[in-house]
C-alpha cells in the first residue's frame, strides 16, 4: 500500500509515531473509544494501547526505528508467534510532500495490492 501526504517526511514520521490518539475501538483490545496508542521509539520497544482509565494492552514490538522508516511486529489479540510484520517508509518527494508505503508480507504473500489516493 502506498500513499502521498502533503507534508515533509519528518513530520509524517512524527505524526505516525507520536500522535496516535482516537484509535478505532474495533481495532483494539479493550474496545474503548478514544484510545491512545503508544510506540516506544527503539527496536524492542513495546506498542500498546492505553485507555482513559490508564489500563495498558500490548499490541506488538518495534523492530525498526528510523526517521525514514519504522517497522514492527503486530500481534493485536494474537500470540506473538502469529504476528504480522509491518514496515512503513517515509520518503520526501522534494516538493514538501511525502510518499509513504506500508508493506505487510502476509498480505503480499496472498497477492493483495492496495493503493490509496
Amino acid at each position: 500500500m502506498s500513499f502521498d501526504v502533503d507534508c515533509p517526511a519528518s513530520h509524517a514520521f512524527d505524526v505516525w509515531t507520536t500522535n496516535l490518539v482516537g484509535w478505532p475501538a474495533d481495532h483494539s483490545v479493550s474496545g474503548e473509544h478514544g484510545l491512545l496508542v503508544v510506540l516506544r521509539g527503539r527496536p524492542g520497544g513495546r506498542i500498546f494501547e492505553r485507555t482513559w482509565l490508564a489500563s495498558n494492552s500490548t499490541w506488538g514490538e518495534v523492530t525498526v526505528w528510523d526517521r525514514q522508516a519504522t517497522g514492527y511486529l503486530w500481534h493485536l489479540r494474537q500470540e506473538r508467534a502469529d504476528a504480522t510484520e509491518v514496515e512503513i517508509t517515509f520518503v520526501d518527494q522534494g516538493d514538501l510532500t511525502t510518499c509513504g508505503s506500508r508493506r505487510t508480507p502476509r498480505l503480499e504473500r496472498l497477492g493483495a495490492r492496495l493503493k490509496l489516493a
